[in-house]
């Protein structure tokens, strides 16, 4: 009686324990996923030299345009939002944007501005050659979360978004933005 008791003890226990765990969300994209849990916004890094020398106007006003496009704007339910940096047209403020943006979690993807006179710095090609999303033209960025809708897996605790689909669906364009980028 005793070892029937200590087992099903055991068994409610290991029962219970299993069941105050949270699922992990399944994800087989070779890249990984981003995991958005329910109270979680969605991200999206802007980078610009919204002060200093090396600003102007068409950047303030691609930067509206963004924050019209994405207020108000939800996938599935998850709300997104613009975190915005400015570089203070220096190099080193780009730098540590870039890096504090990388290591905010919810963070799907980064567009760097730059104006028309104004050639990308040594560190922006370095970080071009990551494995990281930075976007080089508003467009794509539109775009890519226009193709959020569609290719992101909402499950009942998770919003799950295959990163290579993802970053597929709008890196097409990237590559011609880079030779753009090259030629200036």
């Amino acid at each position: 009686m005793y070892n029937t008791l200590r087992s099903l003890l055991l068994v409610t226990f290991l029962i219970a324990l299993t069941a105050c765990t949270k699922p992990e969300p399944l994800c087989d994209d070779p890249a990984g996923c981003h995991v958005f849990h329910r109270d979680e916004t969605i991200l999206f890094g802007v980078i610009a030299p919204l002060s200093g020398d090396q600003s102007c106007p068409e950047i303030r006003m691609t930067l509206e345009n963004l924050q019209q496009s994405v207020t108000q704007k939800e996938i599935h339910g998850y709300p997104i939002a613009l975190s915005i940096w400015d570089t203070y047209s220096s190099d080193e403020a780009l730098e540590s944007s870039l890096v504090i943006s990388f290591s905010q979690p919810t963070l799907l993807a980064t567009l760097v501005l730059t104006c028309n006179s104004t050639s990308p710095s040594e560190t922006l090609r370095a970080w071009l050659d990551g494995n990281l999303l930075i976007l080089t033209n508003p467009s794509q960025l539109t775009e890519g979360i226009v193709q959020l809708e569609k290719l992101a897996i909402l499950s009942r605790d998770f919003l799950i978004i295959p990163r290579s689909v993802w970053m597929m669906s709008i890196i097409e364009g990237q590559s011609e933005s880079v030779k753009d980028y090259d030629q200036r």
